[in-house]
């Protein structure tokens, strides 16, 4: 999977943090309405040469740069989601609701594999998420061991095989406990030897794991 540098990594966790940011305007050259009920819109804030596509073949397209938000004249502009040019998000444009699909890599194989679905749906503007991984099932106490090996990893040590492991084992366990693994994975923020492309890799375990958990949300609050 080709990656392309982040320029500043605040926008790996925009997709959660300007949630809340009423006050968002596009600055990317372009809006286009993909929704629209009454007063409120759901728009893609994109650069002049995206072209959004619909089919009928309910075919997925790419989302790359992308910035999805809902336009309210009584509530203001609120980001809901973000296709990065890091990462392999899709969507596809439904006549009832916009659909999302992320993903995750598995750097031990350099697999990429579905992990999450978002809808937005028409009817009411409100964002629900299913998980889509078949994870494998792992002990707390694998979990643990994962978590002291990466904590003591020695950097003099090129190999990461052993860290990006220990990643997608802390990652598996997060349907079972996400607050867990969210602090896990979190916590290796505080290691000096995270820097350059590990630290973006870290911070997409870190994001995914957080969309796992909106998932689970969805599962219980459905």
């Amino acid at each position: 999977m080709l990656k392309i540098i982040i320029i500043t990594l605040s926008l790996l966790f925009s997709v959660f943090v300007a949630a809340n940011s009423s006050d968002f305007h596009c600055n990317r050259g372009k809006i286009t309405t993909v929704l629209s009920k009454n007063s409120s819109k759901v728009n893609f804030c994109h650069g002049v040469n995206f072209k959004v596509k619909r089919s009928n073949q309910d075919e997925w397209f790419n989302c790359d740069s992308v910035l999805i938000y809902i336009e309210d004249k009584k509530k203001g502009n609120n980001v809901v989601a973000e296709c990065s040019e890091s990462y392999s998000e899709k969507y596809r444009i439904k006549k009832e609701e916009l659909q999302i699909r992320y993903f995750q890599e598995d750097y031990v194989n350099h697999l990429i594999y579905p992990l999450v679905s978002q809808r937005i749906q028409k009817n009411n503007f409100s964002s629900s998420y299913n998980l889509l991984a078949n994870f494998p099932k792992y002990s707390r106490e694998k979990v643990e061991k994962s978590i002291s090996k990466i904590t003591n990893f020695e950097t003099r040590n090129k190999n990461l095989k052993e860290v990006f492991t220990g990643l997608n084992i802390i990652l598996a366990y997060t349907p079972v406990d996400p607050d867990f693994s969210i602090k896990a994975l979190t916590s290796f923020k505080e290691l000096q030897w995270f820097d350059g492309e590990t630290v973006e890799i870290l911070f997409e375990f870190i994001n995914s794991a957080r969309l796992i958990k909106l998932s689970i949300n969805s599962d219980e609050s459905s």
